[in-house]
């Protein structure tokens, strides 16, 4: 049984280690993809208002696309049990920049993307399956979430690499939260963007300071002193965690080296439940997790 704990270990921490920090992300042309923060007084990375983010839609030269995304939970009823699902609001652009194209149906078109436009939905690919059995007949289907009733018209995959896994996606323009349509205010939004052919991350950061001091200059009361930083998506997902995740790995390796591959061992003895409480233990307390810029590391293992 040791044995078998102990391999699955290392094959759990190799699996973490190649997807996260030696294969590239699963997206079309990854490297072009940047994340796009704030920089205020206080943050150095701070989160994005929605404002802001509709002008450098318009405003900006270097990317192809601007996406954003933000957190948000449902209620599904009227379909027998209720169920809370775990939700994305998303920009009209946001698959389209990932480079993924939907299991069923389309994406959010730009005039569904508004306040006041007719409610729209994007299911995940594991509430497809798992509430309507794969149905392809979805499409145009009525479900109500908090309340309101959405019209189905897609069907796409639900996890990501930089959110939670989740069950539906609405657009986010159509939010009527006042809060959120108020430049001083940051609601949890996050921007994504990819790089026009040929841009490089240093031009488009020139490119997206004038935009945040042309934004200073015309809104002075919320963006004094609020700057843009870009930072390659790979790199916020995995952040300053990679030293430690390759530490972990070829710390595990050397211990299974030491004892053998015919006496593997993950807690057992003494001497191996204090190595085990020092790698955890490093892992806690690593400057590499601590200053973590990212959003929570998400890993899959399959």
């Amino acid at each position: 049984m040791t044995l078998t704990l102990g391999i699955g270990v290392n094959t759990a921490l190799f699996t973490i280690v190649n997807s996260v920090v030696l294969n590239p992300l699963p997206y079309m042309q990854p490297s072009r993809l940047v994340s796009i923060y704030q920089r205020t007084v206080q943050f150095q990375t701070a989160g994005d208002t929605y404002p802001n983010f509709l002008d450098w839609e318009k405003e900006n030269r270097s990317f192809d696309v601007l996406a954003a995304y933000s957190e948000r939970d449902f209620n599904l009823t009227g379909m027998g049990e209720p169920e809370k699902l775990l939700g994305q609001m998303i920009s009209a652009g946001f698959f389209s920049m990932l480079g993924v194209k939907p299991l069923l149906g389309r994406t959010f078109r730009p005039e569904e993307d508004q306040l006041g436009a007719s409610p729209v939905v994007l299911l995940a690919d594991g509430l497809w399956r798992r509430r309507f059995a794969s149905s392809p007949h979805i499409l145009s289907q009525s479900l109500t979430m908090n309340g309101k009733a959405y019209t189905v018209v897609g069907v796409v995959p639900g996890r990501a690499p930089f959110y939670k896994p989740s069950d539906a996606f609405i657009p986010i323009g159509t939010w009527d939260d006042p809060g959120f349509h108020d430049r001083r205010m940051s609601m949890g939004m996050s921007v994504i963007g990819r790089l026009k052919p040929g841009v490089e991350l240093r031009q488009a950061q020139g490119d997206m300071d004038a935009i945040a001091r042309n934004l200073e200059a015309a809104y002075p009361e919320a963006d004094k002193g609020v700057g843009i930083v870009l930072i390659p998506l790979k790199e916020t997902i995995v952040g300053d965690t990679r030293p430690i995740l390759l530490l972990l790995l070829g710390a595990v390796g050397f211990r299974s080296q030491r004892n053998g591959s015919s006496n593997l061992r993950w807690g057992g003895d003494s001497s191996d439940s204090h190595w085990t409480a020092w790698v955890l233990h490093a892992c806690a307390t690593s400057d590499a997790c601590r200053s973590h810029r990212g959003p929570p590391l998400r890993i899959g293992i399959n």
